[in-house]
């Protein structure tokens, strides 16, 4: 009887530590700090990759960390080796972001062809729309404006949520206005996006997402004297943070990578302006890498988390060069990190 209950006690403790020990990997495996390490964990994960959630989430984790690295095309492999192996709501999950990996890798054609494999077996209304809106991201990154603004004008589902059908009309209509600037309709993209930054400046919030697309897109089409005379007409907190996507907006048409960079707040702090401003940092080509050379040499930090965002050769050596001279704990971890995304890149 005794020997009965040990077994059980011992069953018990097996099916509750195994999936514990698996969240631990999965948490060791979306905190790596190097390629090295990724490499190390997967060596030892994969093998146990079965079935069951604590593998699906050991997998998506997996992927995504090394399309973190820039390693898009392993997160990739990885998927197609095991993505079969799990429940369909699990595989499509899992699809979605193969789907997502193969853009990243570039492998743009691959990855229309099995969003649009996907959309064809999709069979709920709320599936159809969310594989349209992924094919027009596909095709806006491939510059197929046509067809992206085709797809993500594709109607709405029937929401039960309010919150999920205000944010998904909000990426869908932005799709829609990235779609239809790049077709030569400013006047209408520019309106859209002023339209929908009165939305939210009347709800008592600062549009920052959609104020950095109106700031860029009015600076692309020499307009932010008008885009400044409009933001004034917003509430207090409107103006304050659309008065610094102005000025970054500005630097940018005025091709001045030193008023950019300076206009960065520590990127830690606020991380999606810092990567817009990288985005339009880099699109000003050699006096942008020149600049960043420099302060790199000179221990930026805020420079080093700008390169993360670069694909160059020269940042790439300048980051080495810098990491031998580093002392300071937290900027040597920022140094590498940076480091590993532009080796990722550079490849």
């Amino acid at each position: 009887m005794r020997n009965a209950t040990l077994a059980v006690l011992l069953l018990a403790f097996v099916t509750v530590a195994v999936p514990v020990a698996e969240a631990g990997t999965v948490d060791r495996i979306e905190n790596a700090r190097s390629i090295e390490v990724l490499d190390k964990l997967r060596a030892k994960a994969e093998p146990r990759i079965r079935k069951g959630d604590e593998d699906y989430r050991l997998l998506s984790a997996l992927a995504r960390a090394y399309a973190r690295f820039g390693r898009a095309d392993t997160g990739v492999a990885l998927l197609e080796r095991h993505e079969a192996k799990f429940k369909p709501g699990q595989v499509y999950a899992l699809r979605t972001l193969r789907i997502d990996l193969l853009a990243d890798a570039g492998r743009m054609d691959e990855a229309i062809r099995v969003a649009t494999t996907q959309l064809g077996e999709a069979s709920s209304k709320k599936d159809v729309f969310h594989c349209h809106q992924r094919l027009g991201r596909l095709y806006e990154r491939k510059e197929d404006w046509q067809q992206g603004l085709e797809h993500y004008s594709a109607d709405l589902p029937p929401f039960h949520c309010a919150t999920c059908e205000d944010a998904l009309t909000t990426l869908r209509n932005l799709g829609i206005i990235r779609c239809r600037f790049q077709l030569g309709q400013v006047e209408q993209a520019l309106d859209a996006l002023f339209t929908m930054m009165v939305a939210v400046d009347e709800k008592g919030r600062a549009p920052t997402h959609t104020g950095r697309l109106f700031c860029e897109y009015s600076a692309r089409s020499e307009r932010l004297a008008e885009a400044k005379t409009r933001i004034a007409k917003l509430g207090e907190k409107s103006r304050e943070e659309l008065g610094i996507l102005a000025a970054i907006a500005e630097a940018f048409a005025q091709e001045d990578p030193a008023a950019l960079v300076d206009l960065v707040d520590a990127p830690r702090d606020n991380r999606l302006r810092s990567e817009w401003t990288a985005m339009l940092l880099f699109e000003l080509g050699d006096p942008a890498i020149e600049l960043m050379e420099k302060r790199v040499a000179a221990g930026s930090v805020p420079a080093y988390e700008l390169c993360r965002y670069s694909d160059s050769d020269r940042l790439l050596a300048a980051l080495e060069k810098r990491l031998e001279a580093e002392e300071d704990a937290y900027a040597r971890s920022r140094l590498t990190w940076a480091l590993e995304r532009l080796r990722g890149t550079t490849r």
